[in-house]
């Protein structure tokens, strides 16, 4: 399910669920999720509570309209599309015309280029060094990276982690 927030909900509440997650634009509903009317950039949250205070935050008033696409848009239409109407997120809409779920311009250049770790994005330890030469590897770690790091050259067509690489006895 996609982060967003409910209108009806209090300020205080929509700020509590708001502050829970590391998302810059989120989606805001009328009642039911099938029904988003607009979306909130946390800058603009920001700047709103800086200038008339958290107690007359004004949802409403800092709302950007959505771009609001089928969902079986081909990327390229999409990409033109965010790129027009100068957005980093667009809706996707099923057939019926409900959410059926959101995707941002992050998303679609790692689909082409891979993963981008940004300030929010935590990344995951594989290894760590306990003592001289003495290290601890999770098994999810996959071959390529830890031949990578620790400049070896493990191979198998059978698996793709070092717990996989471990279990088989290879």
């Amino acid at each position: 399910d996609a982060f967003m927030v409910d209108i009806e909900d209090d300020t205080a509440t929509i700020m509590a669920a708001i502050l829970k997650q590391n998302f810059s634009r989120i989606p805001v509903y009328d009642g039911d999720k099938d029904n988003i009317i607009g979306l909130i950039h946390t800058k603009k949250i920001l700047s709103e509570a800086f200038s008339n205070g958290f107690d007359n935050l004004n949802i409403r008033r800092i709302m950007q309209e959505p771009l609001f696409v089928p969902e079986t848009i081909f990327v390229d239409d999409l990409l033109t599309s965010l790129r027009n109407t100068q957005n980093q997120m667009a809706i996707l809409l099923d057939e019926y015309g409900g959410v059926a779920g959101l995707v941002t311009l992050e998303d679609l250049l790692e689909e082409i280029v891979g993963e981008i770790d940004d300030e929010t994005d935590k990344t995951e330890i594989f290894v760590r060094e306990i003592a001289d030469n003495t290290y601890i590897v999770q098994g999810n770690m996959t071959l390529n990276d830890f031949n990578e790091h620790f400049e070896m050259e493990l191979e198998s067509d059978n698996v793709d982690t070092i717990a996989g690489y471990y279990l088989t006895g290879v």
